[in-house]
C-alpha cells in the first residue's frame, strides 16, 4: 500500500480504515495539476476469473 497518494503522505489510522472499513472520510491536501483538492479514498477489490483460459474445440 503505497503511503503518498496525489502528493499527500497517508497517516496509519487513514491507511487502517481504508484497509478495514473500504473507504476513508473526507481527506485534505491532495495535489493535483490544478492545485489542492479533497477527497476519499476507497479500496475497490476486483477479482478476474479465468482471463486466459484456453478455449476447447
Amino acid at each position: 500500500m503505497p503511503r503518498y497518494v496525489a502528493g499527500k503522505k497517508l497517516t496509519d489510522k487513514q491507511v487502517e480504515t481504508l484497509l478495514t472499513k473500504g473507504k476513508t472520510g473526507k481527506i485534505k491536501g491532495f495535489k493535483g495539476k490544478n492545485g489542492s483538492f479533497e477527497a476519499r479514498l476507497c479500496h475497490i477489490r476486483v477479482v478476474i476469473l479465468n482471463l486466459f483460459k484456453k478455449k476447447e474445440n
